[in-house]
């Protein structure tokens, strides 16, 4: 997996083209089955140089929603802890955060 994360790296760091990265970050997506390729990849996006900086917060949520959905599955509250800290310091998506804390709250 690690092959995937390194062509979106790539397309950051040079010719980043909106449409290409989305639909590439997308399909990574949905060849990742764990909690940390799902945190890694959403911090990825959500500081992606998108034209519109909303769309980049808007994928982020989306990915990292797939990481929280899998821990609450499987009860992890480690993980969520790890998600809170990465949504309120990597990702600056306070509001999100404080959902996941209240998914920990009512577990």
């Amino acid at each position: 997996m690690k092959s995937k994360f390194e062509s979106l790296e790539l397309m950051i760091e040079s010719s980043f083209d909106d449409e290409i990265f989305e639909k590439k970050a997308y399909e990574v997506s949905l060849q990742i089955d764990n909690i940390d390729d799902f945190i890694y990849l959403a911090n990825l996006v959500r500081w992606a140089e998108f034209k519109d900086e909303d769309k980049g917060e808007e994928m982020a949520g989306n990915i990292i929603d797939r990481a929280i959905e899998i821990a609450v599955k499987q009860k992890d509250m480690v993980k969520l802890e790890e998600i809170v800290f990465e949504l309120e310091a990597g990702m600056e998506m306070d509001e999100r955060a404080q959902e996941v804390k209240n998914i920990i709250e009512n577990m």
